[in-house]
């Protein structure tokens, strides 16, 4: 979109200012291109920049979390009687981070909410979606879609 030229414009500059900053050092390309990436989405979809945002950079973590504890074995999940069976934690592990990315998601939501209470124009995905009479659920499914696109990024580059 139009809109969001200057963005990646300025995601660009803020790149390569990263870079000439580290003059004779080593520098991460993968990084810095992944950082750009992640803050063009970010911002397309939820008005936010991941650098700028402290709430964000945790989202980030929870998500890392999250597909980390996807990949985890959970005996019960196989063996249906010894699902009370949690040696490793990993079960409440997974309940407590599927609350805490639910609890972020709805602040995502409520933000989104307030600013449409203020008569402001769609401008993200988050907007076009309450704009659209979408429910919270689907909202919340669809940022988790967004959201993992995140850490594909990071290991395909």
């Amino acid at each position: 979109m139009e809109v969001f030229k200057a963005l990646r414009a300025n995601g660009i500059l803020r790149v390569l200012k990263s870079i000439a900053a580290e003059e004779g050092n080593v520098v991460s390309i993968r990084n810095l291109l992944s950082m750009l990436n992640m803050n063009n989405i970010s911002q397309m979809a939820f008005s936010k920049q991941v650098i700028d945002d402290p709430i964000f950079q945790r989202f980030l973590a929870v998500l890392e979390e999250s597909l980390d504890l996807m990949a985890v074995f959970v005996l019960g999940d196989f063996i249906p009687f010894l699902k009370w069976f949690d040696p490793y934690g990993y079960v409440a592990k997974m309940k407590a981070n599927r609350k805490e990315i639910s609890g972020i998601y709805q602040m995502i939501i409520d933000e989104h909410k307030l600013k449409r209470k203020k008569n402001c124009t769609p401008t993200d995905l988050v907007d076009i979606l309450l704009s659209q009479g979408v429910d919270e659920t689907t909202i919340k499914g669809t940022i988790m879609i967004w959201s993992s696109y995140y850490k594909t990024v990071v290991v395909r580059l």
